[in-house]
């Protein structure tokens, strides 16, 4: 969701900005369908820290 919001805020203009909150809707789909919400919410969590820890792991090795 960082990439979104980093073009909004370095391109968009301040009369046609239109800020929104997180969306999970906006990523790509889990790998398999969760009806919950609590365990769906749960595994977008845990992929955004998959994702995030393998993002540090490369920036503290270059």
């Amino acid at each position: 969701m960082l990439g979104p919001r980093r073009h909004d805020i370095t391109h968009a203009s301040a009369a046609d900005s239109q800020p929104m909150k997180a969306n999970d809707g906006i990523g790509p789909p889990l790998s398999r369908r969760i009806r919950n919400k609590r365990e769906r919410y749960a595994a977008y969590a845990r992929r955004a820290l998959e994702v995030l820890d393998a993002f540090l792991a490369g920036v503290s090795a270059s």
